[in-house]
């Protein structure tokens, strides 16, 4: 007799939606929740944010929620770019505080995720997603309709896919 493997995902708290309407002609917020170490490819959303035509990095945000050891590393990455005043790190705290005013969720870890929990968290609050390609992710976002893939490390892929969003 053959059994059959179920696979159970992880569960989000199920919360209404409500209709998120973002306007593109003015800064956007990106948020960023993961713990900040090696592997997370933080520094990728950073890369990619020196990256952009100077008309729209400006009008980025970021917000990085997390803590780790990479953070010194990180903070420094970001003032040797002279992104000082568009990145902030707020440490460990709820996203749930920061999701209504966020306007695109980023996930860049280069580990095979078996889940990505604060990606399905976004997207039950409405927050449009981009990640990296690693693990269970592309099962969560079918690439184009819950979501937008870009390979894990490509930077420039990633730079093309937040410029993108200030074309919609």
């Amino acid at each position: 007799m053959k059994k059959k493997l179920v696979v159970i995902e992880n569960g989000v708290e199920f919360k209404p939606l409500v209709k998120k309407e973002i306007d593109y002609t003015r800064n956007v917020n990106i948020l960023s929740v993961s713990r900040l170490q090696e592997g997370k490819g933080q520094e990728d959303l950073i890369y990619a944010l020196s990256l952009l035509p100077e008309e729209l990095k400006f009008r980025c945000n970021i917000t990085f929620l997390g803590e780790g050891e990479n953070e010194t590393k990180l903070k420094s990455l970001v003032n040797d770019l002279k992104l000082d005043s568009l990145v902030l790190f707020e440490g460990f705290s709820n996203p749930e505080l920061y999701f209504p005013r966020s306007d695109l969720f980023i996930f860049t870890s280069r580990l095979d995720e078996s889940f990505g929990l604060s990606v399905a968290e976004a997207m039950m609050n409405n927050v449009p997603v981009v990640s990296s390609d690693v693990g269970a992710i592309p099962s969560l976002l079918d690439d184009g309709k819950c979501g937008y893939l870009y390979s894990s490390g490509n930077v420039i892929e990633l730079a093309k896919l937040i410029e993108n969003f200030f074309s919609l």
